[in-house]
């Protein structure tokens, strides 16, 4: 991969474009393709917040958490992308139509079980009413910020809380600077993959982990049904360096397309990370496999540290 190849690559995921199909740069358990509902569960979530600081909450119809209160969401179904499992969701839970305007964060359990969630915009539709209740909740409510931090009402998770306030977070950062969305972007995977931009900085040069196996490209491992995105990521920094404390930054991108049931379940996460302590990048790695990409190219140094030091990624709470 010659300099401008890569700069390129980098611009291009910075700027929300995909890739292609990955493959993986380390063993695997299996080549099988992952299957949603079998092997994997996704869900998804969506946060919106009005002009009068009230987010939009549902009401569960669901036996386990009947009568609480939490955002709309519910699991992906077959032969559907994440998008239009917010839209469906929202939809039939609270009555609105929403466009979906950012990955707000993405929540991994063990390897089997992803959630992402979104902020989206209300486009269409009425607010539910108890009326309108059915197997999919009872109704829905605007429900102010502060009534959800004293628990007014019941929250069927007390991660409710940490959702508002990322989704607050975010909201406020648009008012001041120009913050790129992240959604997702249509291309298919047969597997969980993470493919990781690791970058370390000097004063004025940029590096970036390359792994060098069939042509210097971005790293990339399939996540062991055993495993965890944060812990393959941890795999790759080990298999390059041994021991060094890294600091993920969030996720640059997420890729998936769900169209081709049994064949295309899987999703690729960009992920950006960087040392955790100050370093200077040797020339070489301890292992062959990998070498650093050097480059002075200014704009796009920028371009890096501004979704690290503007939190402009979107965060990943992984276990």
């Amino acid at each position: 991969m010659e300099e401008l190849a890569a700069d390129q690559i980098l611009t291009n995921i910075l700027n929300g474009e995909k890739l292609g199909k990955v493959k993986s740069d380390f063993p695997v358990e299996t080549n099988e393709p992952i299957v949603l509902r079998q092997h994997i569960m996704y869900v998804v979530g969506v946060v919106i917040i009005n002009d009068r600081n009230e987010v939009l909450l549902v009401q569960e119809a669901k036996k386990s958490c009947y009568g609480q209160w939490h955002v709309p969401g519910g699991r992906m179904e077959q032969n559907e992308s994440i998008i239009e499992a917010v839209k469906r969701e929202a939809l039939e839970e609270s009555g609105y139509e929403v466009e979906p305007k950012h990955l707000l964060c993405v929540n991994a359990h063990d390897g089997h079980w992803i959630s992402f969630i979104f902020t989206a915009d209300v486009t269409g539709g009425k607010l539910k009413s108890l009326d309108e209740a059915d197997e999919e909740s009872l109704q829905a409510r605007w429900v102010p910020v502060s009534d959800i931090k004293n628990e007014v009402i019941r929250l069927r998770h007390r991660d409710l809380h940490r959702l508002v306030e990322v989704a607050q977070q975010y909201l406020a950062g648009t008012q001041f600077v120009e913050i790129q969305p992240i959604l997702p972007i249509a291309q298919s995977h047969d597997a969980v993959y993470v493919r990781l931009v690791f970058a370390a900085f000097s004063s004025d040069k940029m590096n970036v982990l390359l792994h060098t196996d069939g042509g210097p490209h971005l790293p990339v491992i399939r996540v062991a049904s055993y495993s965890s995105i944060t812990a393959s990521m941890a795999h790759i920094i080990k298999e390059a360096f041994g021991q060094l404390r890294i600091e993920l930054c969030g996720i640059l991108s997420v890729e998936h397309t769900g169209k081709c049931h049994g064949v295309s379940d899987g999703v690729c996460f960009t992920c950006l990370a960087t040392v955790a302590t100050p370093y200077i990048p040797p020339t070489q790695t301890e292992s062959g496999a990998f070498l650093w990409h050097e480059t002075s190219n200014q704009e796009l140094m920028a371009h890096v540290r501004s979704k690290m030091g503007l939190k402009q990624l979107s965060r990943l709470n992984d276990r």
